[in-house]
C-alpha cells in the first residue's frame, strides 16, 4: 500500500458512495476509505483522537444538518483539523423541467485547499 492515510467520504446517497468507491478502485488508490453519512458524523469521527486523520476529505455539499460549506468552515477554524490538506467538494446538479425535478447524471466537482487563517 503506497499511502496508508485514509480518505474520509461524507456522503448520504448510496449510489454516489458506490461511484466514489468504484472511482478509487479504478484509479488504483489503495488508501482505506472511511465513510460518514453526514458532516456532523464526520466531525465526530475527526475529533475522536482514536481515529487516524484522513489525507483527503471528499464531501457532498448538500448533506443533512450541516452542509459541506459549513463543514469546511468548521475544519478551517479548528486548531488541529485545518492541517488536513486535501479536499474535494461534490455537488450534484438538478435540472428543473415541466415534469419536475430530475437528477442529472453528472456531478460537478470543486476542489479547494483550506489554509490556516493569519493570526
Amino acid at each position: 500500500m503506497r499511502n496508508s492515510m485514509p480518505i474520509l467520504l461524507v456522503e448520504d446517497e448510496p449510489t454516489d458512495i458506490i461511484l466514489v468507491k468504484r472511482a478509487l478502485k479504478d484509479s488504483e488508490i489503495a488508501s482505506p476509505l472511511v465513510h460518514s453519512i453526514n458532516c456532523k458524523e464526520a466531525l465526530e469521527h475527526l475529533n475522536d483522537r482514536n481515529n487516524k486523520k484522513p489525507g483527503v476529505i471528499i464531501t457532498d455539499l448538500n448533506t443533512p444538518e450541516i452542509d459541506g460549506f459549513e463543514f469546511m468552515r468548521i475544519i478551517k477554524a479548528d486548531d488541529v483539523l485545518w492541517q488536513i490538506r486535501g479536499y474535494l467538494l461534490r455537488l450534484v446538479l438538478f435540472h428543473s423541467r415541466v415534469s419536475g425535478m430530475r437528477r442529472l447524471s453528472s456531478s460537478v466537482r470543486y476542489s479547494c485547499e483550506i489554509s490556516p487563517t493569519a493570526q
